[in-house]
C-alpha cells in the first residue's frame, strides 16, 4: 500500500508541472512557489528587488571591510608608548640591512613574519622619523655604588 501511494506520487510529479521534482534547489523552489502564488509579473518585481538588495549588502560589506582596513593602517609616530616595538622593529631593520639577507631568509631565521617585517621596513623607509633603537635597549652606565652612597668623591670615579 505504501508502495503503491509513492508510486502515485512519483507519477503525479511526472504529469503535474505544478509539483517540482525534489532535486531542485531552495531558490527554485521558492521562486516557484512566488510564481504560482503571486504571478509572474509580481515574482519578476520580487526577484528584481531580492537581486538589488543583494548588490546593496554587498556593497555595503565592501565598504565596510574598507573601514576597517583603514583603521588598521598603521603609520609610525613619535608616541612613547608605541617606542619599544618601534625599536625592536628598527632594529630588526637594520640587521636586515646589515646582513645583506633576503628578506624572507632573515625572517625564517630570527622566526620574525616576513609579513611584519615587510612592512615595518617599507614605513620606517617612508617615515620621516628616525627611531634610535640603541637608546631604548641599551641600559643606563651603571654608577658606582660607592659614589651613590656617598663614600667615594665624584673625582675618584
Amino acid at each position: 500500500m505504501v508502495f503503491a501511494a509513492h508510486q502515485s506520487k512519483a507519477s503525479q510529479r511526472s504529469r503535474d508541472p505544478q509539483i517540482l521534482p525534489a532535486t531542485t534547489s531552495h531558490r527554485d523552489r521558492l521562486a516557484a512557489f512566488a510564481k504560482r502564488l503571486t504571478g509572474q509579473r509580481d515574482a519578476f518585481e520580487l526577484k528584481k528587488y531580492q537581486t538589488e538588495l543583494r548588490r546593496e549588502r554587498a556593497q555595503e560589506e565592501r565598504e565596510k571591510a574598507l573601514r576597517k582596513k583603514k583603521q588598521r593602517r598603521f603609520t609610525i609616530t613619535s608616541v612613547v608608548r608605541n617606542r619599544p616595538s618601534q625599536a625592536f622593529w628598527a632594529m630588526h631593520v637594520e640587521a636586515l640591512n646589515w646582513s645583506e639577507m633576503e628578506l624572507r631568509a632573515y625572517a625564517a631565521a630570527i622566526q620574525l613574519s616576513p609579513h611584519s617585517l615587510r612592512k615595518w621596513r617599507d614605513q620606517l623607509a617612508a617615515s620621516e622619523v628616525t627611531i634610535d633603537w640603541r637608546a631604548i635597549f641599551t641600559p643606563p652606565p651603571v654608577r658606582p655604588l660607592a659614589l651613590v652612597l656617598g663614600t667615594l668623591s665624584p673625582n675618584a670615579a
